[in-house]
């Protein structure tokens, strides 16, 4: 359920990227600093069996928020 979920996050940036024509730099910030990591962590440290490791995945996913909302900021001030 959470790799769907995960499709899903990833998928609609590209979405929103085509259909709102969000600028490169949009694209670059959202590819290098939220997917990307969301991507590894998602295969690195999602197991059931390791809260540890469940704890961290869940830190970096709100980490990665931040560049998140740095990406449509320039989206928004750069085009």
């Amino acid at each position: 359920m959470t790799g769907a979920a995960l499709v899903l996050l990833v998928g609609s940036t590209y979405l929103f990227f085509a259909w709102l024509d969000l600028g490169a730099w949009f694209l670059i910030v959202v590819s290098v600093a939220v997917n990307l990591p969301l991507l590894v962590v998602y295969a690195m440290y999602v197991r059931p069996d390791d809260t540890r490791r469940l704890r961290l995945a869940s830190l970096v996913y709100k980490l990665t928020m931040l560049p998140g909302l740095l990406a449509l900021l320039l989206a928004r001030t750069l085009t």
